[in-house]
C-alpha cells in the first residue's frame, strides 16, 4: 500500500488515544499499541511490553471506575519516514480512586507531565505506537 503518515493523522490519533484512556475502555485504548510495542511508564524503573503495561492500567485505572481527566499542551509532529513519526507533548493528568497494591484507592495527579509516542503506519493505514515514554518532573499520590 502507498500510504503515508501525515501530521494531521498523528494529532488525531494522539487525542483519540487520550480519549480512550479517560473512556477507562481498555479493549479501545488496546487497539492503539503495535503487539510488540514497548512502554516506559511515569513511575516504571524499566520498559514493559505493551500487554504487562495494559494489565497494570486495567487493575489501577479501569477495574475501580477511576475518573480521569487529561489536558494536553502543544503537539509536536516529527515525520520521520512515510510509515514512521514521533509525537511530542506535555500534559497534566488527574486521577481518582486508583487502585493501589495493599492500599485504599487514591488519587494520582501528574501536573507536568511528558509524552514521547512513536506511531508505525500500519498496512491498512492504521498509526499504531510502537513506543511510548512517559515522564513527569512531578508526581504527587494523595
Amino acid at each position: 500500500m502507498d500510504s503515508q503518515t501525515n501530521q494531521e493523522q498523528v494529532l488525531s490519533t494522539v487525542r483519540s488515544f487520550w480519549k480512550a484512556f479517560c473512556g477507562s475502555n481498555p479493549v479501545s485504548l488496546a487497539e492503539f499499541y503495535s503487539p510488540e510495542a514497548v512502554l516506559f511508564g511515569v513511575e516504571g524503573p524499566r520498559p514493559e511490553p505493551v500487554r504487562l503495561a495494559m494489565a497494570r492500567r486495567q487493575r489501577e485505572y479501569f477495574e475501580h471506575r477511576s475518573q480521569l481527566r487529561i489536558d494536553l499542551g502543544p503537539i509536536e509532529v516529527q515525520l520521520l519516514s512515510p510509515t514512521l513519526a514521533l509525537a511530542t507533548y506535555t500534559l497534566s493528568f488527574h486521577a481518582t480512586n486508583v487502585a493501589v497494591a495493599g492500599g485504599q484507592p487514591r488519587e494520582r495527579q501528574i501536573p507536568h507531565g511528558r509524552a514521547t509516542q512513536i506511531f508505525e503506519l500500519g498496512r491498512d493505514g492504521k498509526l499504531l505506537i510502537v513506543h511510548e515514554h512517559l515522564s513527569s518532573s512531578d508526581i504527587r499520590k494523595e
